[in-house]
C-alpha cells in the first residue's frame, strides 16, 4: 500500500537531471509537465552526435564495442552513452553521502499520474539502492499485463515490494531478471556512481548503449532494479524509443508466426502455442527471480 512506508521527502534525496540537446523541441514539453518532481530538474546539456568533433569520438570505446557487440554503433548512440556517463561521473565527484540518490530522465520522459508519490514512497523503502530502472523503453503506464513485452523481457519476484498511487495503479519494484531496457528515467546512488566511475577508467572507456544495464552494472559490482508498470512514457520516436521497440517486438512475433505456421489453419493453433510457451517462460523468469529474493533475504 501506498501508505505502509516512512515518509522521507524525495526533494531532501535526490538531484535531479534531465538531459536534452540545446535544440531539442521535446524539452518545452518536459517542463511543462503537470508533475511537482519537473520543477526540480536541472537541464544537462547532450553530447551531441549529429555534429562532427563531438565528445563520443574520442571519449567512446569504439574497438571494445565492435569487438563485443559485432558492430559500430551510430555516433548519435554513443552521444547518448557519453551523456549519461558524463552526468553519472559528475555527480560521482561531488561531495555528498554514499547513498545520496541522482534522478536521471531524459527530455521525451512524460511521467505517469500521481508519479511524485509513488517515486517518493520508492526511494523511501529503497535503502540499498544501486540503480533502478523507474520506465523501460516500451513506456507501458500500466496497469501491468505478465504478458506484455516488457513482462517478457524481465521479471521481478513474487515476493517484491508494491505501492499503489492515488489513481489505483499499483507499482511493484525490486532486482531484476531478464533484459531491462530503457535509459530515460532512473535513479543511481552516489556510491554506485562512484564504482561506475572506477569500472570505466579500468575497462578501457564507455563501451556500451546507454541502457545496456548488463554490460556497466553488474561489472561494476552493481544491483539493477527495476519497477513494473514505467513510471513514464515517452514523447515521440527517440534512439531508445518505445515506438520503435514495441514495434520491433511485434514484427519478431509475426515472423516467427509465420515460419511455424506454413498453412493457414495452424495459424490459431500455433498462436495459442505461442502465447503458453511465452507464459511458461515468464513464470520460470518470476520464480528464478523470487528463489534469488528468498536468497538475498536469508544472507541479510
Amino acid at each position: 500500500d501506498l501508505h505502509s512506508f516512512p515518509t522521507r521527502r524525495s526533494s531532501d534525496l535526490l538531484s535531479w537531471r534531465v538531459i536534452a540537446l540545446p535544440d531539442s523541441p521535446r524539452l518545452e514539453g518536459f517542463y511543462a509537465q503537470r508533475a511537482r518532481i519537473v520543477s526540480l530538474f536541472e537541464t544537462f546539456p547532450a553530447c551531441d552526435g549529429r555534429k562532427e568533433g563531438s565528445e563520443a569520438e574520442t571519449s567512446f570505446a569504439w574497438e571494445i564495442f565492435e569487438r563485443k557487440a559485432g558492430y559500430r554503433p551510430p555516433l548519435t548512440h554513443a552521444a547518448c552513452t557519453i551523456s549519461h556517463v558524463s552526468v553519472i561521473e559528475g555527480f560521482a565527484r561531488e561531495e555528498g553521502a554514499p547513498d545520496d540518490l541522482l534522478l536521471i530522465a531524459e527530455d521525451d520522459a512524460r511521467f505517469a499520474d500521481g508519479v511524485d508519490e509513488v517515486l517518493e514512497r520508492i526511494v523511501a523503502a529503497s535503502r540499498d539502492l544501486d540503480v533502478m530502472v523507474l520506465a523501460d523503453s516500451f513506456g507501458d503506464l500500466g496497469p501491468f499485463r505478465l504478458l506484455s513485452p516488457a513482462g517478457e523481457s524481465f521479471q521481478l519476484s513474487a515476493l517484491a515490494p508494491k505501492v499503489r498511487s492515488v489513481s489505483g495503479t499499483s507499482y511493484r519494484f525490486g532486482p531484476a531478471l531478464g533484459s531491462v531496457r530503457g535509459a530515460g528515467f532512473y535513479l543511481i546512488s552516489r556510491r554506485s556512481a562512484r564504482q561506475v566511475t572506477h569500472y570505466i577508467a579500468s575497462c578501457g572507456g564507455p563501451h556500451w548503449l546507454a541502457d545496456w544495464f548488463e554490460w556497466w552494472v553488474a561489472p561494476a559490482g552493481l544491483t539493477l532494479q527495476a519497477v513494473q508498470p514505467s513510471l513514464a512514457t515517452w514523447d515521440g520516436d527517440s534512439t531508445l524509443g518505445n515506438s520503435l521497440m514495441l514495434d520491433f517486438y511485434l514484427r519478431k512475433q509475426e515472423s516467427i508466426l509465420r515460419s511455424r505456421a506454413t498453412s493457414p489453419w495452424m495459424v490459431p493453433l500455433v498462436r495459442t502455442r505461442m502465447r503458453a510457451g511465452r507464459y511458461r517462460r515468464v513464470l520460470a523468469g518470476v520464480l528464478h527471480a523470487t528463489a534469488a529474493d528468498l536468497r538475498a533475504r536469508r544472507r541479510r
